[in-house]
């Protein structure tokens, strides 16, 4: 760090440095800048209290604040604090005129792990195409999710803790240079749900101007909280809570000090069934009562289907290989997989007498004559990825070409499989699974600590590719670079509806529809299982 530079905010003094870019060239960052008050005591579960005024009138952000408790994905240890309400600002140049487009990033991690420190995301290569970057932590498990209406605590916590970032950054992020009325939301998995919850939200969707939303979105079926007050009961019993009085069940929720005891549930050994239905996301979002600080009060496909209420533009996309964050939570169960899947036909795990045929649809599709076994696991996967990713993923751009018809969407889907294919060798399947599997393209646009070096002149393209589609998109809502990328095409009622792509690998450029067959296949079979539960109450 050659020297430090100050900011002042509506809240106080806040004390960065400097660094150098790959390029070179000098940025500046302010990390760990307190953006609420501490969510702790009375605040628990509460939405987040928007900070006045720092602790003094000019504080240190040269280093990160504490990440948010959880328990890490990989090590199993628990880590962070209560006291978490931080994020992070990077900017090539801090510039009075308030000109550089913003991107803000909401991390990924299942609303149950991860934070938005620069472990993960330096957004290095980012900031050389000139963009301000912000990254943040919110509230992830049931201290972010825990909803109970009728103890006065309506719920989704963490996305409110991230719709006050977005307040901020409208607040204070001209200081930095950048500009306000020019801000893009962002995400991956869990943080691309989340950015799509705000797309959706009437309150959220006036901060910011356009959005990516990397291989996640809110309709995915295994999403919202079905049963929140019931499983925020159990959780109180649990831990020795014998009232049934909801003001008393929140106090004692509020004051209890095991942390670690309120994520127990979400890590406890799943059923085949609960991994199928309820994976990958354990601690979810749920529909709010209508209030001024809802983030969502109707189910995802009935804000969707509002004829002309995304205005903004988007980037939708996948990795051809995302069932891989699921996969390794079922290799131990391929035994039990076989005469299971059941659970994959839509509402079959409901209604399976009406649908016994489906499975054995589903099974000769993907498996053909073959076991489920260990030297399947590529057939398993695209069957992971199709169900939970791509399907859902494809149905979105769908309903939006049909009734979106004032905003852009692009499409993409990253196949690229290279050194910086992280998650891929953390889940220990480098060798063993064709495709870029789930949070793979995060370290093509982010430098992780744990990222190898040197880097191949293959890794430093896609690098160089992806960090100037994204940027441009953030300054001119057009991800175009050195070749055409068709947006998706708007059309109207009995119209068929075809798949433009951008396929981002070795090759980049337009597909029409790929893996169309399994794209149809899913089609079909849901079509064939609403017509024979038509008339039935319970929906699938």
């Amino acid at each position: 760090m050659a020297s430090s530079t100050k900011v002042t905010l509506k809240q106080g003094r806040v004390v960065g440095g400097t660094d150098t870019l790959p390029n070179g060239n000098s940025y500046y960052f302010f990390k760990g800048i307190p953006y609420a008050e501490p969510p702790i005591g009375k605040l628990r579960f509460k939405a987040p209290v928007p900070l006045k005024s720092f602790s003094a009138p000019e504080i240190e952000c040269t280093k990160e604040g504490n990440i948010c408790f959880h328990r890490d994905r990989f090590t199993g240890k628990y880590l962070g604090s209560e006291d978490c309400l931080f994020l992070n600002v990077y900017t090539p140049k801090i510039d009075s005129n308030g000109i550089l487009p913003v991107m803000v990033y909401i991390h990924g991690g299942a609303f149950v792990t991860g934070s938005g420190n620069s472990d993960n995301y330096n957004p290095l290569y980012l900031m050389q195409e000139n963009v301000i970057v912000v990254t943040m932590n919110y509230r992830l498990g049931p201290l972010g999710f825990l909803s109970f209406p009728e103890g006065n605590i309506p719920g989704n916590a963490g996305l409110k803790d991230q719709r006050l970032v977005l307040e901020w950054v409208q607040e204070n992020i001209s200081k930095f240079g950048g500009d306000q009325n020019n801000v893009t939301l962002f995400g991956q998995s869990a943080g691309a749900i989340s950015a799509h919850f705000h797309v959706l939200s009437e309150r959220s969707k006036k901060l910011f101007h356009k959005a990516i939303l990397q291989s996640g979105l809110a309709n995915m079926t295994w999403m919202v909280e079905d049963r929140p007050s019931f499983k925020t009961i159990q959780l109180a019993k649990m831990l020795g809570c014998s009232s049934e009085d909801p003001i008393e069940i929140i106090d004692f929720l509020q004051e209890h000090q095991d942390l670690e005891k309120f994520f127990e549930p979400i890590f406890k050994p799943p059923s085949l069934a609960d991994l199928v239905t309820g994976c990958p996301v354990p601690a979810k979002p749920a529909i709010e009562e209508d209030s001024p600080e809802a983030v969502f009060t109707k189910p995802v496909l009935e804000s969707m289907n509002n004829k002309n209420s995304i205005d903004i533009p988007l980037i939708i996309g996948c990795a051809s290989a995302d069932g891989t964050v699921v996969l390794p939570a079922l290799i131990g169960a391929l035994d039990k997989l076989e005469s299971n899947l059941r659970y994959f036909v839509p509402g079959g795990h409901k209604y399976f007498e009406k649908l016994k045929d489906l499975e054995h649809a589903i099974k000769e599709f993907y498996f053909k004559e073959k076991n489920i076994d260990k030297t399947t696991l590529n057939q398993l996967n695209d069957l992971l990825t199709d169900f939970f990713f791509t399907t859902p993923i494809r149905e979105t751009v769908e309903l939006h070409s049909r009734k979106q018809h004032n905003s852009p969407l692009y499409f993409y889907r990253f196949d690229f499989e290279g050194a910086l294919n992280l998650h891929k060798k953390k889940y220990k399947l480098e060798n063993i699974i064709k495709g870029a599997a789930h949070c793979d393209e995060l370290y093509y646009i982010f430098q992780a600590k744990s990222c190898p070096e040197p880097w191949s002149e293959r890794e430093k393209k896609i690098v160089e590719v992806l960090c100037k589609m994204w940027a441009n998109f953030a300054k001119y809502s057009n991800p175009t670079l050195g070749c055409e990328w068709m947006d998706v095409k708007k059309i109207e009622d009995g119209e068929e509806f075809l798949l433009p792509t951008f396929v981002i690998g070795d090759t980049r450029g337009m597909a029409e529809n790929p893996c169309a067959e399994r794209m149809d296949f899913w089609c079909n079979l849901k079509k064939t299982a609403h017509k024979r539960l038509a008339g039935l109450t319970e929906s699938f």
